[in-house]
């Protein structure tokens, strides 16, 4: 890999910004003015205009002013992002250029943590664009694969779509269309570089300007984002290169399920599969709460408890005055699902299915063979579960699920009896220290490491994940149960293992600090003493490439 190039100043000039500007430059672009009829031709008038007039505007019971005034901020908003996705492109290149001389100036040296070996001046080059993906990231205050979206963007439209970025500047399309457009056309510039074959190449440039032209036309009338989702797969059908069944084959194998945190206590299960299957396993659903449904009403011998699982699981649907409220059919589809998956309850509602006595969380169900298996059998996803010892002990105060926040003490003692393959961690409670042992006894804490060895123990490495949670790095949260311990201060320069001097670091991010341009320090170099205790938050301050500073430190511990 070549190292960039650094590119001179800019040939165009700009008079000095005034203060009476309503934003520095922005009488420099020209976008669409708005006209009071769709037929009328656009009139180019400054930006910083249409700022001006949006600042002081008041729509009262003018509703022509009150339309007119937002055909003004959608207009400015496409400028604002089409200005963006130009920005992007010349800060990457920078970013670039800037880790260039940064290793130019730093001699290769490998982890001090026996994390990985030192990299090739390729590989070290490579980091680069990782470096430069953090620095937008954290600039716009979005995730790293956000930036990473938006800079793909950003290319297409520069490099392959100079149209539909020439019309987003000039206001007549959103940014969410052009962004459609970009996501509609990614694909075929992304095979362009592996086409060999010349009639194979024009069949990828005509795909293009054939999407292009369609989508371009269509959001420029104001189709809305959703019509236009509808218009671009009409359009992929009649020009794509593939067939539909090699397109169909291939995004097959992006098929996947996912979770989402959502609120008070709640998540979505979100899953990619082939159409003809998500609708069999929708039907499905609705055919057995359907059967319940009716089961309930007729009070039938069928058992009408099945599906009713995950609603007393999580203490759900309950009326005042504590009785169980009436489901309704999609609270049952919702149950059912979750049962299903759980191994709870079998396809079909007229089977039988035992629980065994065996203790909280010990479902049971039987194989086809006759035999039984555990619902903790399965498999539980590698995150930090924490509560307080009150609530392990039965008591009602919520537990914390890793990234995903606050879950009901019943499900947390559930999932604690199947702790498996994440880590469990119990509080005192409410900040309390627990009482000692009884007899004349006292408490000691336990100490895990003196700072002196450079092996972390056991007990330290645990005390660290609870702290922590996540990857360090700014934006990052990828959990510390797949993350690298590292040393903030180098072991080679002086660092210790204690728990100030140590932070989790996805390997990503571990990369970042030992080979670019990013460094971090203690809390305590920003003038804010590092708290060292392995359960409270040791401040970690990052350092950027171009010098800015962005303080982390892990979330709040759970309120117990």
């Amino acid at each position: 890999m070549e190292a960039p190039t650094d590119v001179g100043p800019s040939s165009s000039t700009a008079r000095p910004p005034s203060v009476d500007d309503p934003l520095p430059g922005l009488d420099l672009v020209e976008v669409g003015a708005v006209s009071s009829t769709p037929s009328e031709v656009d009139v180019p008038v400054a930006a910083s205009e249409l700022v001006a007039r949006l600042s002081t505007i008041t729509v009262g019971s003018d509703l022509d002013a009150g339309v007119s005034a937002l055909e003004d901020v959608r207009r400015l908003e496409s400028w604002v992002a089409s200005t963006k996705y130009r920005i992007l492109r010349e800060t990457d290149h920078a970013a670039q250029c800037s880790h260039a001389r940064w290793i130019d100036g730093h001699p290769q040296r490998a982890f001090d943590d026996d994390v990985a070996p030192g990299l090739s001046h390729a590989a070290r080059l490579a980091v680069g664009e990782r470096s430069a993906i953090a620095e937008i990231a954290c600039a716009l205050h979005v995730s790293e694969s956000a930036a990473h979206l938006l800079l793909d963007q950003a290319e297409l439209l520069a490099e392959h779509l100079t149209r539909t970025a020439a019309t987003l500047r000039a206001g007549s399309i959103t940014a969410r269309a052009a962004q459609l457009i970009a996501q509609e056309t990614a694909d075929y510039v992304g095979a362009l570089p592996a086409v060999t074959d010349e009639a194979a190449e024009d069949r990828l440039r005509s795909a293009i300007d054939i999407t292009e032209d369609a989508l371009l036309e269509a959001a420029s009338s104001g189709m809305t984002p959703a019509r236009l989702g509808v218009r671009a797969r009409q359009v992929k059908e009649r020009c794509h290169p593939s067939t539909f069944e090699e397109r169909e084959c291939a995004a097959r194998a992006e098929r996947f399920v996912r979770i989402t945190p959502d609120r008070d206590g709640m998540a979505r299960l979100t899953a990619l599969l082939p159409g003809a299957v998500a609708f069999t396993i929708d039907g499905r659903l609705s055919s057995i709460a359907r059967s319940l449904r009716e089961a309930e009403r007729s009070e039938a011998t069928v058992d009408s408890s099945f599906g009713a699982s995950s609603a007393d699981y999580a203490d759900a649907g309950r009326a005042p005055g504590g009785r169980q409220a009436p489901r309704t059919v999609t609270q049952m589809r919702a149950d059912v699902l979750a049962d299903l998956l759980r191994g709870l309850i079998p396809d079909n509602p007229g089977q039988t299915t035992t629980v065994d006595a065996a203790g909280p969380g010990r479902d049971r169900h039987r194989r086809g063979d006759g035999s039984h298996r555990d619902a903790t059998d399965d498999p539980v996803p590698q995150v930090l579960l924490t509560m307080s010892a009150e609530t392990f002990l039965g008591g009602e105060d919520p537990a914390h699920l890793g990234a995903f926040g606050p879950i009901a003490a019943a499900d947390a003692r559930v999932l604690a009896t199947a702790a498996t393959s994440f880590l469990l961690g119990i509080t005192a409670g409410h900040g309390a220290t627990p009482d000692g042992p009884s007899g004349g006894g006292r408490m000691m804490p336990v100490l895990v490491t003196n700072g002196a060895q450079y092996r972390i123990p056991a007990a330290l490495r645990r005390a660290l994940a609870v702290r922590d949670g996540t990857c360090r790095f700014p934006g990052c949260g990828r959990s510390a149960a797949r993350c690298d311990i590292d040393h903030v201060t180098a072991w080679a320069d002086g660092g210790s293992s204690e728990p100030g001097n140590l932070a989790h670091l996805c390997r990503k991010h571990h990369v970042l600090k030992h080979h670019s341009g990013w460094s971090v320090d203690p809390g305590s170099s920003a003038g804010v003493p590092p708290r060292t205790a392995p359960d409270t938050a040791a401040r970690l301050v990052w350092t950027s490439p171009s010098g800015r500073r962005y303080p982390t430190e892990p979330d709040d511990p759970p309120p117990f």
